[in-house]
């Protein structure tokens, strides 16, 4: 694997460990749904949960916690599916960015104060 799989790799691990922890806190702790609806995008009816739509509480950090979801998600299209997702140095510099969200998300989700 060259640097730039491994990059363009590391982009989407860190979307999707920030997808599945949102997932899991709506579910379980949230608990207001069951299950998510097979007829709609799971990773836009999530995000769009933390903004405030599908019966969530509207707040600030779940506005903020929402954005930088939908921000990653971009990101991780890019690295997935881009033919050209930048040059190396970007695509670090995205990596960079990607993984401190992902962390900055699944640490915000752990104290459960949303």
């Amino acid at each position: 694997m060259n640097d730039e799989s491994r990059l363009r790799s590391a982009i989407s691990r860190a979307y999707y460990s920030a997808f599945h922890c949102s997932r899991i806190y709506m579910q379980e702790v949230d608990k207001r749904f069951g299950a998510i609806p097979r007829d709609v995008s799971v990773h836009g009816f999530i995000i769009d949960y933390y903004y405030g739509k599908k019966a969530s509480k509207k707040t600030e950090t779940r506005k903020h916690l929402a954005r930088d979801l939908n921000r990653m998600r971009i990101e991780r299209n890019i690295a997935d599916y881009e033919k050209n997702a930048g040059s190396p140095h970007h695509l670090k510099q995205k990596t960079s960015e990607v993984t401190a969200t992902a962390k900055r998300v699944t640490d915000l989700l752990k104290l459960k104060q949303l």
